[in-house]
Formats: C-alpha cells, structure tokens, sequence
C-alpha cells in the first residue's frame, strides 16, 4: 500500500542546503506493521513527517511516495489534505505539545470527525465518546469535558491514540509513541497499538530507539543511520545475526536477559550533524571494522538472503556489498 523510492530532505538554514535524508526506500504492505530503528537523528521521524508533508517551509522533499497508486509528493495541498487524518495519521512522541491546551479533548475529537466526515454534532460526540472507549479512557463522557492539562500522560497519549483512529485509517505512523511514559503504561500503550492493528487491520510504522520495543511489536525492521538505511530484514533474522556493524553496536549496547554478567559495549561517538557528514561511510568514523575501502563512498543497501539487506562493505556476517 506504500511504496517510498530514493525520498530526499534537504532544510535551507542559513542559506545553504542542508540534505537530512539521502535516498531512503521503503515498502509496506497492508496490515503489516514495520520498524524504523535508530539514535535521535538518525531520520526517522523526517521520514514519516516527510511521507505526510508535514514538514517546515523550508524543507524540499524529492522522491517518489506511492500511497494506493499515488505519488502523494504530486498531489496538490487540497488534495493531501483530504488524506491527511483520513487514510494516513500519525501519533507524535509528545501528545501534551500537539494538543490545544485551550480545547477540551472532546472538542479536539470531534474536530477531526467534522473535517473529514459530514455528521452532526450529537453524532460526533458519540463517535468520540466509543474512541476513547475503544483506547482504554474510563468514564469517557466525562472525560470529553477535560482539557489536556487535567490528564496523565498515558492518557494524554491514547487520546492522541483516539483522534489518529478518528476516522480509520488505513496507516498509522507512531513516533515514538511510548518515550515519556513509565514503563507499565508503555505496556499498555503498546498492547493497545497491537490489539488495534490485528482489529482494525491498520498497517503501522513503529519509530523508536528501543530495540526492546521492536523485538515485540514488530516482524520487520529498518535500521536508519545519518539519514540512510544501512539494514532491513525480518527481526527475528536481524536480532539473531545482524549484518551491519551499527546494527551489532546497537545489540551489544544492550542488558543481557538470559542471566550473564558482563559490561554494556556502547557505540562510540554520535551520530554526526547532517552539515558534517564523514567522508564515505556515514558510519565509518565509528565503524571498529572500517578500512580505506569504506572511503570511497556510502555503500548502498544490498540484499544478503532472501528479504535481509545491508549497506556495508564489510557486513558482520562476511558478505561483501558495493559503493553506491
């Protein structure tokens, strides 16, 4: 149902043209629910802000992103608009900051209902009233009457949790939908996202830093560096036996579960600003496997087995990829 090709972001700052995605790639199939994992800053949320041209005036956005046979980068404001909170919505990491504190939450709901349903206002308020039931809220009607403020956070979330659903999408893009939560209500906002998904038959595109998170939620994950893909593949296959070095970084920065004692092995370094890319690689200067091969260029992302791709030109597990 989607299908983004070679989608570029460049930020005018300053005067220059700063690029933030180099040529991301991604498919997604009804239903299905993907992964994008990374450090802050690695593109993750550029890209789904970037597939819902959500993004700041000073962004130009390239590429392809066919939604249902449609380039949504073609389409005319009017026209996104219309898929915008209808077919596509998205759930942001900070639910407090993208509410109106001066609306209540019932009014937020119903706002979206009117924008892309003809229905009175009786009529909405009972649709509102069964999301909010739907996400877990007790005592909705009271609850309608609420401002943000007058919320938890969990709460706070699965309202943004209910106005995404509004009006059934057929995607939902969560961004880091758990981040200022304690861990029990991460659970529950998470076991909500899952029994949603199977129920309303929504594909989902889970963005996170939590490889934890990933490990229960999804099949399939993209791993994003700098602003590039750098692996893919089934999590089952990735967690087991990841290719790229980045992606073995990330799983070795880990606890172990299982009992053994022994010292996290963090990543050295950070991810590098987008205006001081490394020579090469993106991942090169923090690469323990790096040679002057890695160098020449960014390598480009290159299929190892059946649906496992990685970018590297000395992958963990031996295979040789090429520079792109």
């Amino acid at each position: 149902m989607l299908h983004v090709k070679n989608l570029k972001v460049d930020f005018e700052v300053d005067g220059r043209r700063i690029r933030i995605l180099h040529g991301v790639d991604l498919d997604l199939e009804e239903g299905e629910t993907l992964g994008l994992v990374g450090e802050s800053g690695c593109g993750k949320s550029v890209t789904c802000s970037a597939i819902l041209r959500i993004l700041a005036d000073n962004a130009t956005v390239t590429g392809e992103v066919m939604y249902d046979g449609t380039d949504l980068l073609k389409l005319p404001a009017s026209k996104m608009e219309q898929i915008r909170g209808k077919d596509i919505t998205m759930i942001f990491q900070d639910p407090v900051v993208y509410m109106n504190p001066v609306k209540t939450i019932g009014n937020q709901i119903t706002e979206v209902i009117h924008l892309h349903e003809k229905c009175s206002q009786a009529e909405a308020d009972k649709k509102a009233i069964d999301l909010l039931t739907q996400v877990g809220i007790p005592h909705p009607e009271t609850r309608l009457k609420y401002y943000p403020h007058q919320l938890s956070g969990g709460l706070c979330q699965r309202v943004m949790i209910a106005m995404a659903l509004a009006c059934k999408p057929k995607l939902l893009m969560a961004d880091e939908p758990t981040t200022a939560l304690d861990v029990t209500v991460q659970a529950q906002i998470l076991d909500l996202l899952r029994g949603l998904n199977k129920k309303l038959g929504m594909a989902t595109i889970l963005v996170t830093h939590d490889l934890g998170v990933i490990a229960e939620n999804v099949k399939r994950v993209m791993v994003m560096y700098a602003g590039v893909v750098v692996e893919e593949g089934p999590v089952d296959i990735i967690f087991k036996k990841p290719a790229h070095p980045y992606t073995e970084g990330l799983l070795n920065s880990l606890p172990k579960m299982d009992g053994q004692e022994g010292d996290l092995i963090p990543i050295e370094g950070s991810v590098p600003a987008p205006d001081k890319r490394p020579q090469g690689c993106c991942f090169g200067p923090r690469c323990k496997y790096m040679t002057d091969e890695c160098l020449k260029g960014q390598p480009k992302l290159t299929t190892i087995n059946g649906t496992h791709r990685c970018a590297c030109f000395h992958p963990v597990n031996g295979t040789f990829g090429g520079q792109e």
